[in-house]
């Protein structure tokens, strides 16, 4: 005989635990309804849900690497080869400058020389030759500033701009010697007749002493005759230095003859010697004018090379 619990259905959970049939909540099934069923809520783990809920993955846009711009290393590169390159072109400019300067300086010192002692100078009688040479000294001072040469001048033969203001200023440098060369040629002019004059001046003076005029002229014109042939004369000037030598010998001898006729009564004599002194100074007074030739010919070379300054 079975009792109401042996006709109960039971089942057994997954735990082990005895149901029965009649324990369970049956209140929300209906066979007949087509409704779906509630929705029963699972109860999980927070772990097991944050497992579950699967994130969608970020897609990886490839993007493409950037091309690499100007570095900084490219950057230096290019500022030292500009400057490799701009350096012989300052150097140029530089020398080029330096000639240049160089003309300009001399332009203004010769302008100075000229206001302060040519013109001064030249108000007076006669520029001595010491004047001169001064005068010289400095155009030739002018000349050695210019194109100094020496390693400034062996680089500016290997740029054609540099080249080009070495030559102009070369040029110019010459204009300025030749200048020079023609006052350091008039102060020699200059001083050689400054020796003549000093050797006649005793003769040009007159003797008061009547009795003592031959033997005095004769003296006189002995040491005037001596002295001109000692002189050493420029090139220009030795034509009319010869010239003068014989002439001022033959004063000398014309009054020595004058002397001896006088002391011999000879008035044939003294009347040919005293033709003779009388064509003497003729020739040396002739001699003074060439000289003066010779003097205004250097005047005129100086002339012209200082207007092919201006």
């Amino acid at each position: 005989m079975s009792t109401n619990e042996d006709k109960t259905e039971f089942f057994v959970t997954r735990r082990g635990r005895k149901v029965g049939m009649h324990e369970l909540d049956m209140s929300g099934i209906d066979i007949e309804s087509n409704a779906s069923p509630a929705p029963i809520e699972a109860k999980t783990d927070k772990k097991v849900a944050k497992k579950t809920e699967k994130k969608p993955k970020k897609q990886e846009v490839k993007t493409s690497k950037p091309k690499r711009g100007w570095s900084r290393k490219k950057t230096i590169i290019l500022v030292v080869v500009v400057l490799i390159l701009m350096l012989p072109l300052a150097f140029v400019e530089f020398v080029v400058a330096q000639y240049k300067t160089g003309v300009t300086n001399a332009e203004y010192d010769l302008k100075v020389l000229v206001e302060k002692t040519v013109l001064p100078a030249q108000k007076k009688e006669a520029i001595s030759a010491d004047q001169l040479r001064n005068i010289a000294n400095e155009v030739n001072s002018i000349v050695a500033e210019m194109c100094r040469g020496g390693l400034l001048d062996n680089a500016a033969g290997l740029y054609p701009r540099a080249k080009d203001a070495l030559d102009d200023c070369r040029e110019e440098q010459s204009q300025y010697a030749a200048l020079s060369s023609s006052l350091y040629a008039l102060e020699a002019d200059a001083r050689y007749l400054e020796k003549v004059d000093a050797i006649i001046k005793p003769v040009a003076t007159p003797i008061t002493d009547e009795y003592a005029v031959l033997d005095a002229q004769l003296a006189s014109w002995k040491t005037v005759s001596d002295g001109i042939k000692k002189l050493s004369p420029t090139d220009r000037m030795r034509e009319s230095h010869n010239a003068l030598v014989t002439h001022t010998a033959a004063v000398a001898d014309a009054w020595s003859k004058l002397g001896i006729a006088n002391n011999d009564q000879d008035a044939a004599g003294f009347e040919a010697a005293e033709e003779a002194l009388t064509k003497g100074y003729e020739a040396v007074r002739a001699t003074s004018g060439a000289f003066e030739k010779v003097i205004a010919d250097s005047q005129t070379k100086v002339t012209a090379a200082y207007d092919r300054l201006k």
